[in-house]
Formats: C-alpha cells, structure tokens, sequence
C-alpha cells in the first residue's frame, strides 16, 4: 500500500505530513515517529507525529546521492589508472 492508499487513510493525518521529507525518530511495531517541518508564519516549527508503516516511503535523494559519489569514485580511479589527474 502507498501513502495514499484508500485502504489505509482512516489513520492518516488529515493536514499535515502528505508528501513530506522527515526524520524517523522513534519505531514501533506498527509506527514510526517522523520530524517533520512545518512552516507556520515567518518560521518553521518541527513536529513530531506518529505514522503507520503504510503511509511511510524511503526518501529516494539519498540513493541518487550514494550512486553520484559511486560513479565520481569509479571516474578517479579510472583517471588515477591512466595516469591522468
């Protein structure tokens, strides 16, 4: 199930965290507890709210993140074997 799932949208904050990058802070055996920043005003305040499994996805930046320094890795070491800088 999705995030927006209709199965599953009786448990689902109706104002707050859709389509939100947070920091899971907290795991239970059917929650996990995500800061999440919410802009109130001029400010931003972090909140903290407990989600279901189902409504929670990984975050895909990291992965494009770890696949750039991989593929800047494999370029310096092939430059570093050719002998150029």
């Amino acid at each position: 199930m999705g995030p927006s799932s209709s199965l599953s949208q009786a448990s689902q904050l109706y104002n707050m965290p859709h389509r939100r990058t947070g920091i899971v802070y907290n795991v239970t055996p059917h929650a996990v507890g995500v800061i999440v920043n919410k802009i109130v005003g001029n400010r931003y305040i972090e909140k903290r709210v407990n989600l279901r499994i189902e409504h929670i996805r990984h975050s895909k930046c990291r992965q494009e993140f770890l696949d750039r320094v991989k593929r800047n890795h494999d370029a310096h070491a092939e430059a570093k074997a050719k002998g150029g800088t």
